[in-house]
């Protein structure tokens, strides 16, 4: 097995089968709409991959990179082709293409959930191809994800600056010892901008207790400063 790639673009010939993977693999609230992958396909730094077994479409991928990482958002595998080692030969691809760290998020295996098999697989999946945990988790929209990186360290910075392009509104807890930075990204006018909180707290926060703490304004003295992603 032998997979070839091709990038794709607004006139790309699969656009079709791309759209329909893209509605079977995500649930609504994690999808990303077809066009606004598209939107970045002119970017130098992001490529909008897809995957081929000789004339069949087998995935595709979307990778953002910078000169630390590639980030890679969105992955998938058509359904009749899963755990045909088509998933593992990809990540292997990316790999080689980039020639640095990669980094990813799965959902998490430490909440209530209706689907914790199919989590456990994915995260071992994973495992099994080299990543390990970066002990850091994201949060956006209601969701939340684990991090995951296949290289020498994870770069958090290396990470927000990648990930970032990828989103509409990104927190991200990387738990750091006792302390917990907080990334909050918002749009204004088309241009990001944010504020960095510095939690500090005698035990590791949940996701949950930052979420109420910040709600109830225990955090708001500890803004230091606006800026620019």
């Amino acid at each position: 097995m032998r997979l070839t790639s091709q990038l794709i673009t607004e006139t790309f010939s699969d656009l079709d089968k791309v759209e329909r993977l893209n509605i079977e693999a995500f649930p609504e609230e994690e999808r990303i709409p077809l066009s606004e992958f598209l939107r970045y396909t002119d970017n130098d730094d992001a490529h909008f991959f897809a995957f081929y077994n000789e004339e069949e479409f087998v995935g595709f991928a979307f990778a953002i990179s910078n000169a630390k990482a590639f980030y890679v958002s969105f992955f998938a595998i058509m359904p009749h082709l899963r755990s045909h080692g088509y998933g593992q030969e990809i990540i292997e691809k990316l790999v080689e293409f980039y020639q640095r760290t990669m980094l990813l998020e799965v959902e998490r295996l430490d909440e209530e959930c209706d689907n914790l098999e199919q989590r456990r697989a994915r995260m071992d999946f994973y495992l099994r191809n080299g990543f390990k945990t970066a002990n850091a988790f994201l949060e956006y929209d209601d969701l939340s994800f684990e991090i995951l990186y296949r290289g020498d360290q994870f770069d958090e910075e290396a990470y927000r600056d990648s990930s970032i392009n990828c989103k509409q509104r990104i927190t991200l807890i990387s738990v750091l010892n006792t302390d917990a930075l907080v990334i909050i990204r918002q749009e204004n006018h088309g241009i990001p901008h944010g504020f960095i909180f510095l939690i500090k707290s005698s035990e590791k926060l949940s996701l949950g207790e930052y979420g109420r703490q910040r709600t109830s304004k225990k955090f708001h003295d500890l803004v230091l400063s606006p800026f620019a992603f």
